[in-house]
């Protein structure tokens, strides 16, 4: 049982030490996880540390809960355990419960260790623990152990990169990780954190004293798996005990897990949740639910948080030699209905609900509201970005119908995908007024993405051309609108002002002249930013109100409050700037709006800050902040944080004005704002 190569793990090491030297009654300790993670190292590691605390003896079995043979019976473990306490085989009860009395009234007065190794479940366990008060065992078990009363658990994790290192060095050797540190940090990256592939990775570069660190991480990017197997202990070997234990079993929801876990893990998203697994299997949520647990229970999969799960990266690439493939039109069929019905709950007159005339928001689970609907794809949108790549038929609409989500909760780069890969589907099949949409929708997002560098704004403008031809050729008034409005909203961001007042004026006349009430409603907000960025102030006051005269509901009505409020704030009007920004980020709040609760936010400390009450421009900015960092507008959170330093500073808050002014000023240099960054370091330099 010794262990020459044990280190990391001091936290671990130091609690069940401590438990197990302070038992004053039968004191059970189980330490579960994935296979691979070395529970057994660990438990042999404790109980060397702890030998002289037990004079009356050290008890060690492997139970065979996860190997390639049956798990001993608690009977056979039994006759195992008191042969090792010198009873003779003739003495050993053949009855299970007469075998455990027999075992407890020997252990009564003594002081023993009892280790018990690769537990199958709490059931072969139960008939094993000693009842003597000096007495302790220690369990080791990929089950979860949660059915075990009284005992301390300890769920083993992955090791920290530095514990990682260190096992590897000391298979290695210093010398040879010291010449390569780049190559190290990737073959530990490589290794997942798991002390067995550490171990494998190691042996491999021991056993090959002319590799190169670099030679074998090239070897592992190629192919993980046949790098870290071997004959009897490698990675494949340590998965498919758990997996052939599921196959074997004769509970079928055992053998549905078995085959789940290979499905799921050929899926490329990040989590996995009831409901996208449930649509990757064909099953209800529910049954998905249970699957997932019982993966869990055996550490197949990682539960993350209430109902999600993740699969460890060597599982995942385990899972996928099955050639299973999940059913991502599914999934992305779900996605879809659920972006269609935020849309019919957030905006009913849009003229995207025209065009999807109810087709697929009438799948949509009931998920509550439009804050509820919309927080439910915000968690799911890794998972959707994933499913949109495969590139399935439902990827056209989906791209479309995420158009109010994107507008309420950013996330532009993986929107950006989704809306990529929708315009390849849409024209693909010829589905003209999809391909309109969604370019769309995509010069709005390469707008938001030209402070990172990821795009640029003439490449938006082409976007919006083509989609106004589309548009045009269609004979689609209302997308012409949209277009037109979009089209000016784009060429004020690229710096054509004067051009962009003449189309946002045309939008507005093409609107009335249409009779297209939420059209006119929006060509009236843009031209209304137009105006105010010119400095056409009254202009843009007369239409934001005439937009909000229109009334078509919330989602103008948001948008045109917090136009207005900032044309009021810029006039040096306070108290008008206060109501309308208030209402702002009263409305944006009930209808989980985020990026415009944030700005509306923003505008409040910034009226704040002008009437010289700094306290409470800090708390507003504050909340602001943490909103834009969420909605992962980086030129919107150095704006906000630049606010925070100016009020930090007039409060006498130095140190902390400084780090958000410091903040402020490389995000700005990040992407590529040099006149702001330089304004904020003269600032910081006057200071």
């Amino acid at each position: 049982m010794a262990v020459n190569d044990f280190t990391g793990r001091a936290d671990e090491v130091e609690r069940l030490t401590r438990l197990l030297r302070s038992c004053d009654g039968p004191t059970v300790a189980a330490i579960t996880g994935m296979g691979g993670l070395g529970k057994t190292t660990l438990a042999v590691e404790v109980a060397q540390s702890v030998a002289d605390d037990f004079p009356d003896g050290h008890l060690w079995l492997d139970l065979r809960g996860h190997s390639s043979v049956e798990p001993l019976s608690p009977l056979d473990a039994l006759g195992q355990l008191l042969r090792g306490l010198a009873i003779p085989p003739d003495r050993i009860p053949a009855d299970a419960e007469m075998a455990a009395a027999k075992f407890r009234t020997l252990l009564h007065d003594r002081r023993v260790l009892l280790v018990l190794d690769n537990a199958a479940n709490v059931a072969q366990v139960l008939p094993l623990i000693p009842a003597g008060p000096g007495c302790a065992v220690v369990i080791t078990s990929r089950h979860t152990m949660t059915g075990l009363a009284g005992a301390h658990r300890l769920p083993l994790g992955l090791l920290a990169p530095d514990e990682a290192e260190g096992l590897l060095r000391s298979i290695v050797g210093a010398a040879r990780l010291e010449a390569e540190p780049v190559a190290v940090a990737e073959l530990i990256e490589a290794s997942g954190l798991l002390p067995l592939a550490v171990r494998l990775a190691g042996a491999r570069l021991a056993d090959r004293p002319g590799w190169p660190v670099s030679y074998l991480v090239q070897r592992l990017k190629a192919s993980r798996l046949d790098v870290l197997d071997g004959a009897d202990a490698g990675i494949r070997t340590a998965f498919a005990v758990s997996i052939d234990q599921l196959v074997s079993s004769a509970s079928g929801i055992d053998r549905a897990a078995a085959e789940a876990f290979a499905k799921l893990g050929a899926f490329d998203g990040p989590d996995l949740s009831g409901m996208v697994a449930g649509a990757l299997l064909g099953v209800e949520p529910f049954e998905a639910e249970r699957l997932l647990e019982r993966l869990s229970d055996l550490h197949l999969l990682e539960p993350t948080s209430a109902g999600r799960y993740r699969f460890h990266d060597l599982l995942r690439a385990y899972a996928r030699e099955a050639g299973v493939q999940p059913d991502v039109e599914g999934l992305t069929a779900l996605f879809n209905a659920v972006a269609w019905r935020a849309c019919e709950l957030n905006r009913p007159s849009s003229p995207r609900l025209d065009w999807a005339a109810g087709r697929w928001s009438k799948d949509a689970p009931d998920l509550g509201d439009l804050v509820a609907t919309l927080d439910w794809l915000e968690a799911e949108h890794p998972n959707m970005v994933a499913a949109a790549s495969y590139g399935t038929p439902s990827v056209a609409p989906l791209a479309v119908g995420l158009a109010q989500f994107g507008m309420s909760r950013g996330h532009w780069l993986g929107h950006f995908r989704i809306c990529q890969v929708g315009l390849r589907v849409a024209i693909e099949t010829g589905n003209g007024m999809a391909e309109g949409f969604v370019r769309n929708d995509l010069g709005l997002v390469r707008i938001d993405l030209v402070p990172a560098g990821l795009s640029t704004f003439e490449r938006a403008l082409e976007e919006f051309a083509e989609a106004l031809r589309i548009f045009e050729r269609l004979g689609s008034e209302a997308g012409v609108v949209q277009t037109m409005c979009n089209f000016a909203f784009g060429l004020e961001a690229a710096g054509h002002p004067l051009d962009a007042v003449r189309y946002g004026e045309r939008a507005v006349e093409h609107a009335h002249r249409a009779g297209d009430r939420l059209g006119e409603t929006w060509a009236r907000i843009i031209l209304g930013r137009i105006y105010s960025g010119v400095g056409r102030h009254q202009d843009a006051l007369t239409e934001y109100t005439q937009a909000l005269s229109l009334d078509d509901g919330d989602a103008t009505t948001v948008a045109a409050l917090l136009g207005r409020g900032q044309v009021h704030r810029r006039r040096g009007e306070y108290a008008a700037a206060e109501r309308d920004l208030s209402r702002s980020a009263q409305i944006a709040d009930r209808l989980g709006h985020r990026g415009t609760q944030a700005r509306a936010r923003d505008e409040l400390g910034r009226v704040a800050q002008l009437r010289g009450d700094h306290e409470t421009a800090l708390r507003v900015l504050t909340a602001a902040l943490e909103q834009a960092r969420r909605y992962d507008d980086r030129s919107f959170e150095a704006s906000t944080r630049y606010g925070l330093g100016r009020s930090l500073l007039a409060l006498g808050r130095r140190t902390e004005a400084r780090a958000e002014l410091m903040a402020a000023r490389s995000i700005y240099e990040g992407i590529g704002e040099a006149e702001l960054a330089a304004e904020v370091d003269r600032e910081i330099r006057a200071r």
